[in-house]
């Protein structure tokens, strides 16, 4: 399978999620928006995918790569999940998103290492987020009382 797919491909397949348009501009808000939502980079998502793309199964596209990030950086369930990427059926979303990450690539070492930073990368934002939060939340409270 083993085909070249390139970052403005993934950019392009991101912005639709992402901003709800495919032609989206490459500007810092945008570049955030897509690193939040799938971990990393449009260049990363491409050389990722060279990686890992020949032992998938047939029918396996590039999308299906950006579905498992998705998955890996937001956790949300597949009701969300499929919505976010265009409101594919629930069972096909999971199909792929299980046949990429029980794929025998995902377990390279360098991929693995990949993998594991995208998903700490996500926790660490969402930490940082639910501290503003509480915080916020907190000085409110007491400039109330």
């Amino acid at each position: 399978m083993s085909d070249m797919v390139s970052a403005q491909a993934f950019w392009i397949e991101g912005m639709k999620y992402a901003v709800r348009r495919e032609h989206a501009q490459p500007t810092d808000i945008n570049r955030k928006r897509f690193k939040l939502l799938f971990g990393t980079t449009p260049g990363i998502c491409a050389h990722l995918w060279t990686k890992i793309s020949d032992t998938l199964p047939n029918g396996a596209k590039f999308v299906h790569l950006l579905w498992v990030l998705l998955f890996l950086t937001v956790y949300s369930n597949e009701r969300v999940l499929s919505a976010l990427v265009g409101g594919v059926d629930e069972k096909t979303f999971r199909k792929w998103q299980w046949a990429v990450v029980s794929s025998k690539s995902l377990l390279k070492p360098e991929v693995v290492s990949f993998l594991e930073a995208i998903q700490s990368f996500s926790v660490n934002i969402y930490k940082t987020y639910f501290f503003h939060l509480h915080h916020q939340n907190t000085s409110t409270l007491t400039t109330v009382s």
